[in-house]
């Protein structure tokens, strides 16, 4: 049922006040086309032009299929998703397969993302992630092949596997230093044939974030460009600012049990070739015994 469309006009102090005076202020609130409920304490309506807008508090009820939140019904007709404040939770797949979003708004309030709950939203370009998020569940915002920018923040802990798959459109991330895990193929798109942890990757993709972070290491691990945003220095193993003889001791033990060892690794990577090895110790050791004076640049 449509609600009245509600119109806001100046009232007129003077019989002699023209019509386009009176016009020229005003405010058109958009009709209802529907309106339910999607949680225990979460209600959500629909307008004529294309937003959904979710009301409440606590968390909005997952989607799994058979479709249980009926906004479903009028997944052609949504543009656009506003999630109010007090909302804390966003259920798994509660807003997936709405291909026609092209913007996600989200509140200083929310708390976690949950299993595919953006995903296959083919036209949103840009989101950003509140700083209260502490983790986004896996395949969040799975094939979003438009998606080009998304923004994170300190606070955010854990980002699942393949929470970005085949969102190929995404060049450049920053990820910030508070995240502790970062799940298999998390970023980027794959094909069959590719046996990488993170799986296929274009030559200009770039990881941001911490020297010796998880972001870093997942960059290496997978292959992709990483830049630190903290000052690099070159063989500063452990990240004391110096390079020295415990630099040395340590890329060592790390190359003898990798698992033991944290490491600054893009300052580890003395000749720069995305990895960790046998030839940048060699690097370190002749930089420490003054036999060059400099770290070779592949």
């Amino acid at each position: 049922m449509k609600k009245t469309v509600f119109i806001l006009l100046c009232i007129a102090l003077f019989s002699s006040t023209s019509a386009s005076d009176v016009l020229s202020e005003q405010w058109v609130e958009a009709s209802e086309v529907s309106s339910g409920t999607c949680g225990e304490n979460c209600t959500w309506i629909l307008n004529e032009e294309g937003t959904l807008t979710i009301s409440g508090t606590g968390t909005i009820t997952g989607n799994l299929y058979p479709l249980k939140n009926t906004y479903a019904e009028h997944k052609n007709d949504i543009s656009r998703i506003v999630i109010g404040e007090e909302i804390t939770d966003i259920g798994d797949c509660a807003f997936g397969n709405l291909g026609n979003v092209t913007e996600v708004v989200l509140p200083d309030t929310l708390k976690t993302i949950g299993y595919r709950a953006f995903a296959s939203q083919w036209q949103l370009h840009e989101v950003e992630i509140p700083s209260s998020v502490t983790a986004i569940y896996g395949e969040a915002f799975e094939g979003c092949t438009s998606l080009q920018k998304v923004t994170l923040h300190e606070g955010l802990k854990l980002i699942g596997e393949k929470c970005f798959y085949d969102a190929d459109a995404l060049k450049e991330l920053s990820i910030p230093e508070s995240t502790d895990i970062i799940g298999e193929w998390a970023f980027g798109f794959y094909t069959l044939s590719d046996s990488i942890i993170g799986g296929a990757v274009a030559a200009d993709e770039m990881i941001y974030g911490c020297q010796g972070s998880t972001a870093e290491k997942y960059a290496f691990d997978c292959g992709i460009n990483f830049d630190a945003l903290d000052p690099v220095v070159s063989g500063d193993v452990n990240g004391d600012g110096n390079v020295d003889g415990f630099d040395n001791a340590i890329l060592k033990r790390y190359l003898n049990s990798k698992d033991d060892f944290l490491i600054c690794l893009s300052s580890s990577d003395t000749n720069e070739d995305m990895k960790v090895d046998e030839n940048d110790a060699r690097l370190l050791q002749d930089y420490l015994l003054k036999r060059i004076d400099t770290f070779s640049v592949k």
